[in-house]
């Protein structure tokens, strides 16, 4: 019997986002990695990232999550969940989530909602840039 393969959720906006962010093992700023909690390949999701510097995020690797936690008393969890909260705070992240539920192609879209949307998506394009 074979397993389905599972679905990993991505959200590029969050990524950037993260990458907008301080390091959370050092404080350094900005622009930082997205690392990971749970690897892409074993099917994490975009919304396990948390913000590292690219030498913090190499000893996370190369130390490993109980180890690096240990060495450096950083609680990566906690500080994803403190970014999750930030990141689906904003309106405009909630209401674009909410759009492109409504536009899946299980519902009827309407021009409206297309509209809605894609002014959004521009919207929070810009604010990225």
């Amino acid at each position: 019997m074979q397993f389905p393969k599972p679905t990993r959720q991505t959200d590029e906006g969050f990524l950037d986002f993260v990458r907008g962010t301080r390091c959370a093992s050092c404080g350094a700023p900005a622009p930082s990695d997205p690392n990971h909690l749970r690897t892409r390949g074993a099917g994490g999701s975009d919304y396990t990232a948390v913000a590292q510097c690219r030498p913090c995020h190499q000893k996370w690797h190369q130390l490993g999550p109980r180890k690096f936690r240990e060495v450096t008393g950083v609680d990566l969890w906690m500080h994803n969940s403190q970014l999750l909260a930030e990141y689906f705070s904003q309106p405009e992240v909630v209401l674009i989530k909410a759009l492109a539920l409504i536009a899946r192609p299980e519902f009827e879209t309407t021009p409206e909602i297309e509209a809605i949307l894609a002014t959004l998506q521009v919207t929070l394009a810009r604010r990225a840039a």
